[in-house]
């Protein structure tokens, strides 16, 4: 008896000791410009030659996550070079329309949970938020992916 409970345990630490992860996050993945500016448009309130050149940074970034890292991509804009950062993540949460995963590390803003929500299979969004310095009102901001590789 007491090696079956043994067995058992051992098992359990296993699988709380494996990565998580949810294979609905694997691909690479691309931001779908047209709908991420449809959310965006009518809360910015700025001049057309603005809004544009800010819209301009949707639609150009790729991110492509595996069983344990995620790699997002973005070329050269405007006076920035091109640029690729990698992390390793953890998922922390998954329902049957979302993913919430943890980057380990992450070069932009706070390093706080993502949420993803699924649209379809092959699309899903994540809220857009700006520092608080800016008094942008980005409450129903979203930018979306499109799945482009598993």
């Amino acid at each position: 008896m007491k090696s079956v409970v043994l067995l058992l345990y051992l098992q359990l630490v296993a699988v709380c000791a494996a990565d998580v992860t949810d294979s609905r996050l694997i691909g690479t993945w691309h931001s779908n410009r047209e709908l991420s500016a449809a959310t965006i448009r009518p809360t910015l309130k700025v001049s057309a030659e603005k809004l544009n050149h800010f819209l301009s940074l949707f639609g150009v970034l790729t991110v492509t996550y595996s069983a344990d890292s995620i790699t997002a991509k973005m070329p050269p804009w405007v006076h920035s070079p091109e640029w690729k950062y990698s992390t390793s993540y953890r998922v922390v949460k998954s329902t049957h329309d979302s993913v919430t995963f943890q980057p380990h590390d992450w070069p932009i803003g706070k390093n706080e949970p993502t949420v993803v929500h699924f649209v379809s299979p092959d699309r899903y969004w994540i809220s857009i938020a700006t520092p608080s310095i800016t008094k942008i009102k980005t409450a129903n901001w979203r930018e979306y992916f499109d799945r482009i590789a598993n």
